[in-house]
């Protein structure tokens, strides 16, 4: 059964989403067992985001070919109740996606990094979000809102920043 999508309701026109995703499918090259265990979990979860808002994309782009054709048809068959139907998916809207997605210091890396729930973990977690969501939000301020219609996506990958003396 597919799950309805926020970007794919019609009056998601001028819509502004944010994805926040726990993992970032960018990242350096792993160097031990531990981190290429980790890195692949970071790429099959953060991959599945990317693969979605892909997805997304392609809809919105095919949805507004069809509305450009179907302006070009004569009105003998837009009015055909087969082509008026089709033409039903045609639509022209634009939605921007902030996609801001959390990358792990190289400690927090290993099989149990996204069981890892301890204090220092999750503060480190959390300050990274406010910081990347501050990002995004003063990204608006200078973003250019005259956009085509269709799908764009910011991405912002989020390395945390350790207060100062702690360790794990």
């Amino acid at each position: 059964m597919r799950r309805p999508c926020v970007l794919s309701d019609p009056a998601s026109d001028g819509m502004l989403c944010f994805v926040v995703d726990l993992l970032a499918r960018e990242g350096s090259r792993p160097h031990t067992l531990a981190a290429s265990a980790s890195r692949a979990a970071d790429l099959a979860f953060g991959n599945q985001s990317r693969r979605l808002l892909e997805g997304q994309d392609r809809e919105h782009r095919l949805r507004a070919i069809i509305g450009r054709l179907g302006a070009r048809l004569p009105p003998a068959l837009r009015d055909d109740s087969d082509i008026t139907a089709m033409l039903a998916e045609g639509r022209s809207h634009q939605a921007t996606v902030h996609y801001l997605s959390y990358r792990a210091e190289l400690d927090e890396a290993g099989l149990g990094k996204v069981f890892d729930f301890s204090r220092a973990t999750l503060a480190d977690r959390w300050r990274a979000g406010e910081e990347a969501m501050r990002a995004a939000l003063q990204s608006l301020e200078t973003t250019d809102h005259d956009q085509k219609a269709g799908l764009s996506v910011q991405e912002r990958a989020t390395v945390p920043q350790r207060a100062r003396g702690r360790s794990r």
